[in-house]
């Protein structure tokens, strides 16, 4: 298995399988999504079992996602339609991109991916255009 390393990695619990299964994660994990908090008792078994072992886990719902994905810096953002229903401050700007081909990579990773209507292509294009960056970009 591939082992990528990264600072932050933001997972939507929707595409939680397709996007994590061949990527080994050894910082922290962050997940988000109508499934969060279901999954905060399982989620450090879940990722051992497909050998994907951070260092930390954090189950977020997304209204806390979204404000950390806003107001951190953490990166950049693929937006879902529950995301842009958040209602944000003022204070906060809106990270978020409709493409890829744009993004800088010197930052840790966010993905805040659509909901259970994302498209299969699209989830294996994302899991391979993030390795591919993550082995160009050693430093976060």
């Amino acid at each position: 298995m591939e082992e990528i390393s990264c600072c932050a990695c933001f997972i939507s619990c929707d595409c939680f399988w397709s996007l994590s299964i061949n990527i080994h994660i050894n910082d922290q994990v962050f997940i988000y999504g109508k499934l969060a908090y279901g999954l905060s008792r399982f989620t450090k078994l879940l990722l051992s079992k497909y050998q994907i072992h951070p260092k930390s886990v954090f189950n977020l719902g997304n209204s806390e996602a979204a404000y950390l994905c806003a107001g951190s810096g953490f990166g950049v953002t693929f937006s879902s339609e529950e995301y842009l229903k958040i209602p944000f401050p003022d204070e906060y700007t809106r990270p978020i991109i409709c493409s890829i081909e744009n993004v800088l990579w010197k930052r840790p990773i966010v993905l805040a991916c659509k909901s259970s209507r994302l498209e299969e292509p699209l989830i294996q294009d994302m899991a391979s255009i993030i390795r591919l960056l993550f082995f160009q970009t050693s430093d976060c």
